[in-house]
């Protein structure tokens, strides 16, 4: 519009600047109506421009009722969806049998009646609200009733019900087979199972894998506590997490992991606890991955006294001389390839070899960096 009210000024202004051009081809009267009639066009512009401007100021004023009254009614609103979630929680859940945690492992949370509590992670792949403590944050979960509880809605329900069923599809496999190893973590290993490597070394030593993409620490920590292994008497059990708790520092991921595997040494005393390494991450040397090569280098030094617990690092070959990662190891520059599964698995596979086989082994058997 004010490129309209430029244009019939500066048409106004150009004819009256050239008069003396114009004498030459109209009458002066004639000039003179031209030029009212481009004034009547300005002043209707201007009009136009003045309702447009009273429109403007309207709908504004009306947009920030608008938004105070739903302010207003979210506050309703959103207790009422907290409560509706929080009960569908449980009602879903309640299939998996277990009882809430005592209160001092829910951190004083006091809302929570009935229903399990669920670990809040696996809804969005964060370890709970920045800047979180207390004895959640030390237990490594931060669960999804607290959070609604204290935060209200914010996903769907339908990651609830796919945790809920890759839960209980692993606690009926444990109750149901027998296994020798038990694969437990994240993609990296969720992955691993839908390749040849698997069907070609790991089938055959009968392991269970109970890997849940994009799993974390506290997921984990949450699952074990929740008696993926308590019907299950295995060997060895294979642990991998870490590379999604993006948003923790090495320090927390390493102590995570360490809660992991005191509470699997807690119901199984006398199992073989196997670490492989976190692999590097993304195209190019980045913050994430020498996040997890710290992580790698706590842990080592963590472990070297742990009875029955063996780090192997399986990352070598990944990344090449320049500091990148091939498509060839990795299609995401996250999980290994097929191909890319056999280089970084081997050391596993051979370490699980001589465990089943022996019975015992010493720490000098264990794979070196």
């Amino acid at each position: 519009m004010l490129t309209t009210n430029r244009y019939y000024r500066g048409e106004a202004l150009g004819l009256l600047y050239s008069r003396s051009s114009v004498k030459n081809h109209l009458e002066l009267s004639e000039l003179a109506n031209l030029y009212m009639d481009l004034e009547q066009k300005l002043k209707a512009a201007l009009s136009e421009l003045k309702a447009s401007r009273e429109m403007y100021d309207c709908l504004v004023g009306e947009r920030d009722d608008y938004e105070t009254e739903i302010r207003s009614l979210d506050c309703t609103v959103g207790t009422k969806e907290t409560k509706r979630m929080t009960d569908a929680i449980h009602v879903r859940m309640s299939r998996a049998g277990h009882r809430d945690s005592p209160r001092s492992e829910r951190g004083g949370c006091q809302d929570l009646q009935s229903g399990p509590d669920l670990p809040y992670g696996f809804l969005g792949f964060s370890p709970g609200p920045r800047g979180f403590k207390g004895p959640r944050l030390s237990q490594g979960y931060y669960t999804v009733l607290e959070y609604l509880n204290e935060k209200g809605p914010c996903w769907s329900l339908l990651r609830i019900e796919l945790f809920a069923y890759q839960h209980n599809r692993f606690l009926s496999d444990a109750k149901g087979k027998d296994a020798d190893v038990i694969f437990i973590g994240d993609s990296i290993l969720q992955a691993l199972e839908h390749t040849e490597v698997w069907n070609q070394w790991f089938a055959p030593l009968h392991c269970l894998n109970f890997s849940i993409y994009k799993d974390l620490t506290q997921n984990v920590l949450w699952r074990v506590r929740n008696g993926e292994l308590d019907h299950v008497d295995p060997k060895v059990i294979v642990l991998h997490v870490g590379t999604n708790n993006v948003d923790n520092s090495a320090e927390e991921i390493s102590e995570g992991i360490l809660e992991i595997i005191r509470t699997i040494r807690e119901k199984h005393p006398n199992v073989y606890i196997v670490l492989p390494s976190l692999l590097p991450r993304g195209q190019y040397p980045n913050a994430l991955r020498e996040k997890n090569i710290k992580i790698n280098e706590l842990l080592k030094e963590k472990v070297a006294n742990i009875n029955k617990v063996e780090m192997v690092f399986i990352d070598k070959g990944f990344v090449q001389n320049d500091g990148s990662i091939s498509h060839h190891d990795m299609h995401d520059y996250l999980i290994p390839t097929n191909a890319a599964c056999r280089k970084a698995f081997e050391p596993i596979y051979d370490l699980l070899q001589q465990i089943l086989s022996e019975g015992e082994i010493e720490k000098d058997l264990t794979p070196s960096e």
